[in-house]
């Protein structure tokens, strides 16, 4: 009796190791979250919130977001490394052996240490681009402006949203923004690559810190025979601290657009919006608008109603890209038909 008591326990926990083996199987790699550092919330695919804990599952649907001066550490199978830059947000998917790491915004940083068998897949998206990752290790990162991807070794296929693909190999930069097509008169995404600094001036600090902190990642780097190595220690602290004084540069130009908002709105000046302009939509709306730049670059309009709006400016196509405005909350697309100073500027709504 209790022989057969024993086998009938051992076939139930081969049983039950049978179904969770094909689980696994069937919905591809196992995603966990190694660790985090700061603020860090996970949502699940129906939505709700769950406690974060270290080497915790990240089942299909979980959604990852890292607050300010907070990042986190997801692993694949404990061989492919994903760190999360802070103030980013990630959508996890899961099919078969497809893993997809959906990039919404911020950035991450990818190593591949053991490449991944011809039948199993992890691949980087954004709105703008996708990326293929086998065994290899580089950044993603998306912005208003668009998404860009970096590689320090290996080789990747990228595809735009309408499948048209670009390889790009180690020491190199994509860049894939979205453009209106005049001619078909529609959006379209535009992507570019170009190569990178061997010393690293152009690679973001967290990147570059995960390089020269890692053994393993720093020796794969290295292999790629690319980048001047022993310069990245002194290139992570230039980039951080460029990137802290355009964070402070950039958040005291919103504030300083708010409070001129605010006064304004006080000293009851703003009567007229950009949304109740009427015009058909065939219709060009024209303005007399003052251009300046301000400290960062930025175009800064302002017109005869005290309305202000300031742009990160594209001089090559004359085009400006809304990027904060005391009383609008849209979008513009403004031209300007007079590129030497002052002048007429195109406004659609």
């Amino acid at each position: 009796m209790r022989l057969k008591k024993c086998l009938c326990m051992f076939l139930s926990l081969m049983l039950l190791c049978s179904i969770s083996f094909a689980a696994d199987k069937a919905e591809g790699k196992t995603i966990r979250l190694e660790s985090f550092t700061g603020k860090l919330s996970i949502i699940s695919g129906t939505g709700k919130e769950q406690p974060a804990n270290e080497k915790m599952r990240l089942f299909d649907g979980y959604t990852v977001i890292t607050g300010a001066n907070s990042n986190a550490y997801l692993s694949l199978d404990n061989a492919k490394t994903i760190k999360l830059d802070q103030n980013t947000k990630i959508n996890i998917l899961k099919k078969d052996k497809v893993n997809e790491i959906q990039v919404v915004s911020g950035s991450i940083f990818f190593s591949v240490t053991e490449k991944l068998k011809d039948d199993e897949s992890l691949n980087v998206v954004t709105s703008t681009m996708s990326m293929g990752i086998r065994g290899t290790t580089g950044m993603v990162s998306v912005n208003k402006s668009g998404s860009r991807g970096q590689l320090y070794s290996g080789k990747v296929v990228v595809r735009d949203n309408k499948g048209t693909e670009k390889e790009v190999i180690a020491g190199e930069e994509v860049k894939s923004t979205m453009v209106k097509d005049e001619v078909a008169n529609e959006q379209k995404v535009d992507i570019e690559v170009v190569k990178l600094s061997t010393v690293g001036e152009d690679i973001p600090s967290f990147t570059l810190n995960e390089i020269n902190n890692n053994e393993e990642v720093k020796a794969q780097v290295e292999e790629a025979k690319v980048f001047e190595v022993e310069k990245f220690v002194e290139a992570e602290i230039v980039n951080k601290e460029k990137e802290e004084v355009k964070i402070v540069e950039e958040q005291k130009v919103i504030e300083e657009v708010k409070v001129e908002a605010e006064t304004q709105k006080v000293e009851n000046k703003i009567e007229e919006t950009v949304e109740n302009i009427e015009a058909p939509a065939a219709e060009v709306v024209y303005k007399k608008i003052s251009k300046v730049y301000d400290d960062l670059g930025n175009l800064k309009l302002k017109n005869a109603e005290g309305q202000v709006y300031i742009f990160e400016i594209d001089e090559e196509n004359g085009v400006a890209n809304l990027k904060e405005t005391t009383d609008f909350s849209g979008s513009l697309d403004i031209k300007d038909v007079n590129v030497n100073g002052e002048g007429a500027y195109k406004i659609v709504p």
